[in-house]
C-alpha cells in the first residue's frame, strides 16, 4: 500500500468485487427494507492504493463480523477452525448447518432442518461466496491460485500437506497446476451434486431409485422435521401425485436446497470461515 494519506472519495476507482463486499458489509444484520447512504456504504470499502496501511489513521478498522475481499487476501493470520454447528453467512444468517466431510467424500453430519430453514441462495449470492473463497487464496491478486500457493495457504491454517495436495488435485481436474475462479465454481457444483446423490441413497432404503412416502417421511422425521413438515415437503415434491419421487425430481429440489450447505462444506475443507 502507498504511504500518502487520504480517505476513499467519490472519485476513488473500485472493482465490482470491492463494491459488492462493501454493500454486503454495510447491510449486515439490518432488516429488510432498511436504507443506507452511499457514504455509509463507502465506509466499508477496503483502503485504496493511496491510503495508509491498515494500522494507520485514515483506514477503516476491520469489522470483526465481516471481512472484505481485500482483508481476506492480505490477512495472513492463521484462521481458527470453524465452530461446530451452523455457520454464519455473509449476511449474518444461519446457512446450511453442514459439518465437514470426511476423506472419501462421505458426509459426517448434516442438519436438514437448518438447510431447509435457511431458504434458497440466489445465483449472485452463490457466486459471491465462491469468489470470496477464491480471493482468500489468491494472495497476489493474479486471478490464479498455483499449487504452491494453495498448499502453503492451507498448511498455514493447520491442514496437513498431503490432505491439501489431495484437495488441490480434486479442484484441478484439468491438471494444469493452476486454479481459476471457474474451477472453484465447477468444484462447488460437483460437490453439491455429490451431496444430492449421498442423501438420496440414504433415503432410498429399497434401492430401487424411487422414494416411497414411507421412506421419505421416516427419513425426515429422523432429521429434524415434524410429521406435518415432512408431509408438506412430500406433497411439494410429488407434484404429479403418483406416490413416488424419482431421483430427477429429488435432485431438482435438493440441489437448490443444499446449495448453501455445500458452500459451507467447501469453505470448511479450505480452512475458511
Amino acid at each position: 500500500m502507498g504511504n500518502s494519506q487520504g480517505p476513499v472519495t467519490a472519485d476513488t476507482p473500485i472493482t465490482k468485487e470491492e463494491a459488492t463486499s462493501a454493500v454486503l458489509a454495510a447491510f449486515q444484520g439490518t432488516s429488510s427494507g432498511q436504507k443506507m447512504s452511499i457514504k455509509q456504504i463507502a465506509s466499508h470499502l477496503p483502503p485504496s492504493p493511496n491510503v495508509t496501511g491498515a494500522g494507520d489513521a485514515g483506514c477503516q478498522p476491520e469489522n470483526p463480523h465481516w471481512r472484505t475481499s481485500y482483508q481476506m487476501m492480505t490477512d495472513r493470520t492463521p484462521r481458527k477452525p470453524p465452530p461446530a454447528g451452523p455457520l454464519k453467512s455473509f449476511g449474518g444468517m444461519v446457512i446450511g448447518g453442514a459439518t465437514p466431510r470426511s476423506r472419501g467424500g462421505a458426509t459426517t453430519g448434516f442438519s436438514w432442518r437448518a438447510a431447509i430453514d435457511s431458504g434458497l441462495v440466489t445465483r449472485d449470492q452463490r457466486m459471491s461466496k465462491i469468489r470470496q473463497m477464491f480471493q482468500a487464496l489468491d494472495n497476489d491478486s493474479s486471478r490464479v491460485v498455483t499449487r504452491e500457493e494453495f498448499i502453503s495457504d492451507l498448511q498455514t491454517d493447520g491442514i496437513d500437506g498431503k490432505e491439501a495436495t489431495a484437495l488441490f488435485n480434486e479442484l484441478d481436474e484439468t491438471h494444469t497446476g493452476r486454479l481459476t475462479l471457474a474451477k472453484f465454481d465447477h468444484y462447488v457444483a460437483v460437490h453439491t451434486l455429490s451431496m444430492v446423490r449421498d442423501t438420496f441413497k440414504k433415503l432410498d432404503q429399497s434401492h430401487d431409485r424411487q422414494l416411497s412416502k414411507k421412506e421419505f417421511v421416516q427419513y425426515f422425521l429422523g432429521n429434524g422435521l415434524s410429521h406435518d413438515q415432512a408431509d408438506a415437503l412430500w406433497s411439494h415434491m410429488d407434484a404429479n401425485g403418483n406416490g413416488q419421487i424419482n431421483f430427477v425430481e429429488y435432485r431438482d429440489w435438493a440441489k437448490e436446497t443444499l446449495a448453501t450447505a455445500s458452500l459451507d462444506e467447501v469453505s470448511m475443507k479450505l480452512g475458511l470461515s
